[in-house]
């Protein structure tokens, strides 16, 4: 098989990292019955296959003495014995064989020339080499610790772009588990029909009603910082106006550190507006003077006892436990969003992550914000 060096081009674009043995065996791009399966789901979404191109990371299988591509990767240090590995820019001190960094490149050349809008990344390697964000030792597999998904586990569902470096034409990265998932973990079916049919969404988004992938990758959100005691007041006091008016959906979030002090609570009543007011950080356990903490902690008692308020949280019998212990406030949630997904579906994860990258429609994987800044 061979890269096709004139795709047409097509508004949404699929990439698996490799072809499947009997592909290779037959000559026949994109014919097993996985991805097959895939191209059947995309198209029940609302995604019919004229509107694909199919492609893969690399034409070529891993090596059978080269488990997971092991052997076309080195750190700096093995440079001396593989001097002719070259560096991947957006990973630090990792180096790659000169046959898979062309197969890289012509793949990047295959996305310019087919200008898809939406590029759904079905692959680990797809995902690790064109992201960027992804790690080498979270992608790379053994005998031991196969790794079978690598940073899609992390990312699948998530709205990402490739990495800028490449200056490639504007679209959306969209990870999904690969096909072959289905046959390794079944349970995994339902989360592999719902990322396709919000794959669907996206498509009809960008293509059909013309939206641009910077509405996607850049929604209208106003994120408060409420570190400044007028900028808290005055969004609290917005807040208890609109509780004044009537029942209100109020979602209420705190972070703690070590299980012994709130670091910082998070209050929205809009979908795309909130604050956060932090109250220590890792340079001061006590971010507010005692009087403006006096204030602050008022509004809070004000809002969170409002006779009008219902409050929505993650697990929020936790975050009730401390607002208790350090606020003396009792506070109960109306609706706890890990209860919910529980009740559906007591069989699935039920961090906040993955009910996100389930429910949310600009969902963007934030979990490693923190390490990356």
């Amino acid at each position: 098989m061979h890269r096709p060096k004139h795709p047409s081009p097509k508004p949404v674009m699929v990439i698996v990292d490799y072809p499947i043995q009997n592909e290779v065996e037959r000559d026949f791009p994109w014919s097993g019955a996985s991805h097959l399966s895939l191209l059947s789901d995309l198209a029940k979404a609302g995604i019919p296959q004229r509107f694909i191109h199919t492609t893969y990371l690399s034409y070529e299988r891993p090596a059978k003495d080269s488990y997971d591509w092991a052997t076309d990767f080195c750190k700096k240090k093995g440079l001396e014995t593989k001097g002719d590995f070259l560096p991947l820019e957006h990973q630090k001190d990792l180096y790659c064989s000169p046959e898979l960094t062309l197969e890289v490149h012509m793949l990047l050349d295959e996305i310019t020339k087919a200008q898809p809008k939406l590029i759904i990344v079905a692959g680990k390697w797809s995902l690790f080499f064109l992201s960027g964000k992804v790690s080498y030792t979270a992608t790379q597999g053994s005998g031991k610790s196969q790794k079978p998904l690598g940073g899609l586990s992390k990312y699948r569902a998530s709205l990402e772009t490739s990495w800028q470096g490449f200056k490639l034409p504007e679209h959306i990265l969209f990870p999904v588990l690969p096909p072959v998932t289905k046959q390794r973990s079944p349970d995994k079916i339902p989360v592999m029909q719902w990322d396709c049919l919000k794959a669907g969404d996206l498509f009809k988004g960008l293509v059909e009603e013309g939206k641009t992938v910077a509405s996607y990758l850049e929604p209208k959100q106003e994120f408060i910082l409420g570190t400044e005691l007028e900028t808290v007041t005055g969004f609290m006091t917005e807040l208890l106006a609109e509780l004044d008016k009537g029942s209100l959906l109020v979602s209420v979030d705190i972070e703690t550190r070590y299980s012994s002090t709130i670091d910082c609570i998070g209050i929205a009543y809009q979908n795309d507006r909130g604050i956060c007011i932090p109250f220590s950080t890792l340079a001061s356990p006590n971010f507010w003077t005692a009087e403006e903490e006096y204030k602050v902690f008022e509004l809070l008692l004000k809002v969170l006892t409002h006779e009008n308020i219902q409050v929505t949280g993650q697990n929020y019998a936790y975050d009730a436990q401390f607002i208790w212990k350090f606020w003396l406030t009792k506070t109960e949630a109306s609706t706890d969003t890990m209860i919910l997904h529980h009740v559906l579906y007591n069989n699935m994860e039920k961090n906040l992550a993955f009910l996100a990258s389930v429910y949310c429609d600009n969902y963007q994987y934030w979990k490693d914000d923190q390490q990356h800044g």
